[in-house]
């Protein structure tokens, strides 16, 4: 957003009131920030690609002119886009030396420097762009400026350094010869270049055309850096330098490497740099006649002069193939725009270089990291976190130059049931001609999909390895269970007919089936049910061995009422009382060994187990803390109240409909399974809204061990009363004394004893 005006006319425009002028001060001030910050956004095919710092002002597109080439040096393409305001500085999206034109200093030997000083014909430079025919001649002006202050700073002022424009070509080539002062020594004591401004209206308003001018000591074969003369600036003060002081001079005089000027300069000016002499590593190095640093920079091409950032790829032309330097340095390969069969990449096409070995090439004509990024179709390169859109199988193969076997097996993931509505206006060309745009605007109804691990949901991508399709959703094959249910349109307005028992697959992780719940529903109870049947079996076995004798009535019924205590209890080892089973199994093998075996210590500790049995199932201590036996603790330790016997532990798992709601006591039980999930059911038209669990945690179910508890308890009382009848009948002495007498034949009768 552009933000106009200054503190003063703020001022102006509100009043004299101090408040409004902070405030006005405040406002300006953060909006120049904020403004500062935009960069160039990145278009892949004009050089270079990458924007570094811009700190412009307001940004607009150039209707009317655009610089391109200045002696050997290629304009920063930001000036095709920014025009600048004052108060902040020129864009820039390429490294100084990249743009910087060197002009001899006054004090060097250069056959430039009288042309320059007298302002003869031939010291004019050549400036190549387009758009200038509207332009009239003698508005035409050049000046210079601090980048810092920007060419917005001189609009409106008058200055006397500024030079005359000749068009030598209408719409494409400017010429001029630069000012005097531009090679002065005060100038080159500056050292840093200064920003090439342009303006078409007398000096009124001035634009950055992309350039920089900086004077320099020339040093060649004949004036190398090492020469000692007294005008030599890198090996004395001489004259003109006196200003300098002697830490000065030492930088200078260390400056001992000469960058010599390639044959495409038409001035041919070289600077001397700084080259370590121990071998620990030089700050600067040479790329032509530029210098580069070399922590911050590189050199891509001496020939042309071509330099960037050491994170930014070099660019590359195609008419280096056709007799010229190398396109990019060292093994890099030139990537060019082959994504559009308008675009030929033939003579003067315009390239990124990259490594092959650490990137790879787009066919939009970007470089990029394949640890990070990827090449889509139709969003060109974007970010390997987020699928590439298509519409088709093609548009996921083959967007790299250099494609890969794994890549010409991606699919397009698109939804097929219902049929989207939106047309698609998916294609290469809808980010046509850059070949680049965000991935949010690409109106596709696909992603692209990796089938070697990911699987299609209608239109969903999905892991492969641990997920399902369910519906269009990815279901966790582990943690959750795809389950056919009745949907509710519209919650809350039953008399909503739409999908009135129409069935949906829903992925629940509330009625998921995991191996840790299915041990305690099926496999537990199974291993306990083995084990009963198998121990009353070798009981029974014992029993029917154990004596040849016929078993008494009393005794056939204490064995019939243990089998019968613990055929109805088998019901609670699905149900979280199955301890209470264990319990009547243990007793009741016991009561079978004691109608077996006629023992009276052990007819005497059945009793007593019978005794405590009653007191388990009905616990009639349980408002005590000591003598209860409830069955369940409560989480401080104490004993729960609410599962004090048998009938209540039971009751509990289904007390009222807020229990069942809120507390959950029963699916807890069992891992939380046996609760239903309330997006799988349509409790407006057709499911019971007051129905919360299944399984064994249904209220038919628990109604049904509340009937076999009561049968139990029952049973348990008539078993304690047999065995307390068998005890009295079996080991109780008779009072009654039996005589046997022996009769002779005389009638006599004669005792035994």
């Amino acid at each position: 957003r552009r933000v106009h005006g200054t503190p003063s006319e703020c001022l102006f425009f509100f009043g004299m009131k101090e408040t409004i002028l902070l405030l006005c001060l405040i406002v300006t001030v953060f909006a120049q920030l904020g403004l500062s910050g935009n960069q160039v956004n990145r278009r892949p095919g004009v050089f270079p690609s990458y924007p570094k710092l811009t700190n412009q002002g307001s940004a607009r597109r150039q209707n009317s002119h655009v610089f391109t080439k200045l002696d050997d040096r290629t304009a920063d393409p930001c000036n095709e886009f920014v025009d600048t305001t004052v108060g902040f500085r020129d864009c820039q999206t390429v490294p100084d030396p990249q743009v910087t034109v060197l002009l001899p200093s006054e004090a060097s030997d250069h056959p430039w420097v009288p042309r320059i000083q007298n302002q003869q014909a031939n010291a004019a430079l050549t400036l190549t762009g387009r758009g200038f025919a509207g332009y009239t001649q003698a508005n035409l002006r050049l000046a210079l400026v601090n980048p810092v202050l920007g060419c917005g700073s001189l609009s409106g002022t008058s200055t006397a350094k500024t030079v005359t424009v000749t068009k030598a070509d209408p719409d494409s080539t400017l010429t001029f010869i630069p000012h005097a002062s531009w090679i002065s020594k005060d100038f080159e004591l500056i050292h840093r270049p200064y920003s090439l401004c342009f303006s078409t209206d007398s000096g009124n308003t001035y634009v950055y055309t992309g350039f920089k001018i900086q004077a320099t000591w020339h040093c060649s074969d004949t004036s190398p850096c090492s020469t000692k003369q007294p005008t030599n600036p890198p090996k004395a003060g001489g004259s003109g330098y006196d200003q300098l002081t002697s830490e000065e001079l030492k930088v200078r005089n260390a400056r001992l490497t000469c960058c010599k000027a390639g044959t495409s300069s038409t001035i041919s000016v070289g600077q001397c740099i700084f080259t370590s002499t121990d071998g620990s590593g030089a700050p600067t190095s040479c790329c032509g006649n530029a210098r580069v640093e070399v922590a911050t920079e590189r050199c891509c091409n001496a020939a042309n002069n071509w330099v960037t950032w050491l994170d930014t790829p070099c660019p590359c032309r195609q008419v280096d193939e056709l007799g010229n330097s190398p396109r990019c340095p060292g093994s890099e390969l030139c990537c060019f725009n082959s994504k559009y069969p308008e675009f030929d990449a033939g003579v003067g096409a315009i390239g990124e270089c990259y490594n092959p070995t650490t990137h790879r090439c787009c066919r939009s004509g970007m470089r990029y990291d394949p640890g990070a990024q990827q090449c889509c179709a139709i969003t060109g390169v974007q970010s390997l976190n987020v699928p590439c859109p298509c519409s088709t199988d093609d548009h996921c193969r083959g967007n790299s130059i250099d494609v890969t076997a794994r890549e010409t097996t991606l699919r397009c993931c698109a939804q097929t049931e219902p049929a989207p509505y939106e047309v698609q206006e998916c294609n290469i060309y809808s980010n046509y001609p850059e070949g680049t745009g965000p991935y949010q605007s690409a109106r596709c109804n696909g992603k692209c999909m990796d089938p070697q691990y990911q699987i299609c949901c209608n239109g969903v991508l999905c892991a492969k390895e641990y997920e399902k399709c369910c519906n269009s959703t990815c279901c966790n094959r582990f943690t959750q269970t795809c389950e056919p249910s009745f949907r509710r349109p519209a919650p809350g307005n039953p008399a909503n007919p739409i999908d009135f028992f129409v069935r949906y697959e829903v992925c629940s992780t509330i009625e998921q089936m995991t191996p840790h719940k299915a041990l305690w529903l099926f496999v537990y109870p199974t291993i306990w049910l083995l084990t009963t049947f198998l121990s009353t079996g070798i009981v029974l076995v014992f029993a029917n061995k154990a004596s040849s004798r016929s078993y008494a009535a009393i005794e056939q019924a204490i064995i019939t009422v243990a089998l019968l205590l613990i055929l109805f209890s088998l019901v609670l080892f699905f149900s979280p009382a199955y301890k209470y089973t264990f319990v009547i199994l243990f007793i009741e093998l016991i009561a079978i060994l004691t109608a077996a075996s006629r023992v009276l210590k052990l007819n005497i500790v059945c009793l007593a187990l019978h005794f405590v049995l009653i007191l388990y199932l009905l616990d009639p201590f349980h408002g005590n803390q000591w003598f209860t036996l409830s069955y369940h603790r409560m989480t401080n330790g104490r004993p729960d109240r609410e599962t004090a016997g048998i009938m209540h532990t039971i009751f509990k798992m289904w007390r009222n409909l807020k229990s069942v709601e809120e507390e959950h006591w029963c699916p807890d039980w069992y891992l939380g399974y046996g609760r239903h999930d309330p997006l799988l059911r349509d409790t407006d038209r057709f499911d019971n809204p007051d129905m919360f669990n299944f399984a064994y945690c249904n209220r038919s179910y628990i109604a049904l061990l509340l009937i076999f508890s009561s049968i139990i308890l029952l049973l348990g009382l008539v078993q304690l009363m047999l065995v307390l009848l068998a005890l009295l009948l079996r080991f109780t002495k008779p009072s009654v004394k039996l005589i046997v007498r022996e009769e002779y034949d005389s009638g006599e009768e004669v005792p035994l004893y």
